[in-house]
């Protein structure tokens, strides 16, 4: 395959990123888009006819876009949440190689439909888990594989950040459990710290033969913001490899932390972040090394997308198969959890975008965060405690859920309902 050509499903929100990002490769002739497909298609014109896209066939309606395209390598398909499973299916049904945005499914049932949909058809699958393809976590992920740190024992992750009222009014899906019917369960866990959580699953994994999956899960799931999902979270995983995952997040700071992970194995640490910062320390000796690595390439899972296509790297940076984990790993927080528990207004403040209390959120940039939250995860990673297990007197303790013979997910029915 000489250049490989690819259409663009969905234009809004992050799909307007992958449009600059695909402007780039096609300059340095990596591919080129023949065509872009979004329901309000109207409103990106100006972004879609700057060079070098002055060509591109544009559709309003998915089924038209697939029957008209018929010459496309691909399908970059960039749509809300609660349309990746049936767009994603369609795709392939239709003979299309697929590239599809996080997180490619909610549900166990829905990743292993899309699974044996891909199998079936035999097309290729990749899913947008970007971080997982960057230089600095290659970087991090070959020295762990080689032996940097001895055996893996444990991870831990941690990310805090602050989100405006604006994050949470800019999409009916946004902090839902359902959509239409349709599973969304869109929180920390499936959509800001998706990518977190998913390259501690690939670090997990790095130094086994075996495809690594959990056993067993622990969270406690909680909202603070006026939304049914939740909007903090802590999560142990146990692997069936033996390597404990411990996973906190929040995105209701006063100030953010960047996310990190540091592993340990038994002859030392190592850390990578969001910066591109890569460290590791010796247990023996107390050698030290530090370094940073080049992480602004957002777009080199796409670059490996195209490769993968044109026969020049053997391996996908993210798969549709690598998520099933990742999918496992959700659904059993949320077994584990059973529902969503509310922060309760003592430990909540409110400020306005320059920083001022206001006694409630009117305005896009208004927001509010969770009393000590900073702390609370700080002390939550360094124990590798959930929240109830810290004593925190907003927290509820939970119970673990078990992978073995999990096949369906099946939570919150009594909660279904449409956006408003």
């Amino acid at each position: 395959m000489e250049c490989p050509k690819i259409g663009l499903v969905g234009i809004g929100g992050f799909g307007r990123v992958l449009l600059k990002y695909i402007g780039k490769l096609q300059s340095e002739g990596q591919l080129l888009l023949e065509a872009v497909c979004d329901i309000q298609i109207e409103r990106h014109f100006d972004a879609i006819n700057e060079a070098p896209f002055a060509t591109v066939k544009t559709y309003k309606e998915y089924e038209t876009f697939l029957g008209s395209e018929r010459q496309l390598d691909a399908i970059i398909i960039a749509t809300p949440i609660p349309l990746h499973v049936e767009m994603g299916i369609q795709a392939m049904e239709a003979g299309f190689n697929v590239m599809l945005e996080k997180p490619p499914a909610i549900t166990i049932q829905d990743i292993d439909q899309m699974i044996d949909v891909h199998f079936r058809t035999g097309k290729t699958f990749a899913v947008g888990f970007q971080h997982t393809s960057e230089t600095s976590f290659k970087r991090f992920c070959r020295d762990i594989q080689m032996g940097r740190i001895g055996s893996v024992t444990e991870i831990s992750a941690a990310g805090l950040w602050k989100r405006t009222r604006g994050y949470f009014t800019r999409s009916p899906w946004v902090g839902k459990l359902f959509v239409d019917g349709q599973y969304v369960l869109d929180g920390t866990l499936n959509n800001p710290f998706s990518h977190l959580l998913m390259n501690c699953l690939v670090v997990a994994g790095l130094q086994s033969v075996a495809e690594v999956s959990p056993e067993s899960v622990q969270a406690e799931l909680y909202s603070a913001n006026n939304i049914e999902s939740e909007d903090t979270s802590c999560v142990r995983a146990l692997m069936n490899n033996g390597v404990e995952i411990f996973f906190c997040t929040s995105i209701c700071a006063n100030e953010p932390v960047t996310p990190f992970i540091k592993v340990m194995g038994n002859e030392g640490w190592a850390y990578w972040d969001y910066d591109g910062w890569v460290r590791y320390e010796d247990l023996v000796g107390g050698g030290r090394e530090e370094i940073i690595v080049e992480c602004d390439r957002r777009y080199d899972h796409l670059l490996n997308f195209v490769d993968y296509l044109r026969g020049r790297t053997s391996k996908l940076s993210c798969s549709i198969e690598d998520t099933r984990k990742f999918v496992l790993t959700s659904n059993l927080a949320f077994e584990s959890a059973r529902s969503i528990r509310k922060v309760g207004s003592e430990f909540i403040r409110q400020r306005d975008g320059l920083g001022q209390i206001v006694s409630s959120l009117k305005n896009p940039e208004d927001y509010l965060f969770v009393q000590d939250i900073d702390l609370i995860l700080q002390q939550a990673v360094a124990e590798r405690k959930l929240f109830s297990e810290l004593g925190i007197d907003w927290a509820v303790r939970s119970e673990p859920a078990f992978a073995s013979g999990y096949d369906k997910f099946d939570l919150f029915k009594s909660d279904m309902r449409s956006p408003k």
